[in-house]
């Protein structure tokens, strides 16, 4: 690990100790591809064997957008089994890059779609509290034992008329 991180990890730790009856999830978002993801899940890890974490939350933007619909599949699904072996539980949500984001262009149909993302997250449905609606990129979570509900939403509204 990087010197750097190594410190901020570390500073991390001694803060998290003292709130560790607390709920505690580690956020990561707009990885977008590039060539720190090693350094991004070896932080996870790292921040994971010193404090108690609960979950990881990625706010989305694994990708770069635009990218035909079976690279993007493909890609898509790489990312959420990197980031699921990492820390678990784990919960993506779509990004404005996470399928066809290019809006100057004429829709394509060999697009990314909501069921290809559905597609990546459907090993959410393996969890009881995880409440997905087929073909829709947001979803909730309940954790009863804390009396949390967590909701996941994609802000980005992307749907496309074929006719227009």
């Amino acid at each position: 690990m990087k010197d750097y991180y190594q410190k901020e990890v570390n500073q991390i730790a001694a803060k998290q100790k003292q709130f560790s009856d607390c709920f505690c999830f580690a956020v990561v978002a707009d990885t977008h591809l590039d060539n720190s993801m090693g350094d991004t899940l070896e932080n996870l890890q790292a921040v994971s064997e010193c404090v108690r974490v609960d979950g990881l939350v990625h706010l989305g933007d694994f990708l770069n957008g635009s990218f035909p619909r079976d690279y993007t599949y493909l890609i898509l699904n790489e990312q959420m089994a990197l980031f699921q072996d990492c820390i678990r539980p784990f919960y993506p949500v779509q990004g404005n890059h996470d399928g066809f984001s290019d809006l100057t262009k004429p829709f394509s149909p060999n697009m990314a779609l909501d069921e290809d993302w559905y597609a990546a997250i459907s090993y959410l449905e393996q969890n009881p509290e995880a409440h997905l609606q087929k073909n829709k990129p947001y979803y909730y979570v309940d954790v009863p034992e804390k009396k949390i509900r967590m909701v996941f939403l994609c802000t980005f509204f992307y749907q496309c008329d074929a006719e227009n």
